[in-house]
């Protein structure tokens, strides 16, 4: 079990993250990895960080996005 969980882990760490199999993804919208340096899961991620990812799709694309301070 821990070998099958270590190489699920090693595929996972080769491959970019697919949040949605079989999904067209807009190659305009920044990935979390082009912005904050990692994929989904790969670690936790900080609560000033999520802003900075936040503000970085709002500016990618802000006829989709918007983005309230309060």
């Amino acid at each position: 079990m821990l070998f099958a969980l270590t190489l699920a882990l090693q595929l996972s760490a080769s491959q970019p993250a697919e949040l949605a199999p079989d999904a067209i993804y807009d190659a305009q919208i920044p990935t979390l990895r082009e912005v904050l340096g990692y994929d989904y899961g790969e670690k936790i991620t900080a609560p000033e960080e999520i802003v900075v990812y936040l503000r970085a799709l709002n500016q990618a694309a802000p006829e989709r996005t918007r983005l309230v301070e309060y």
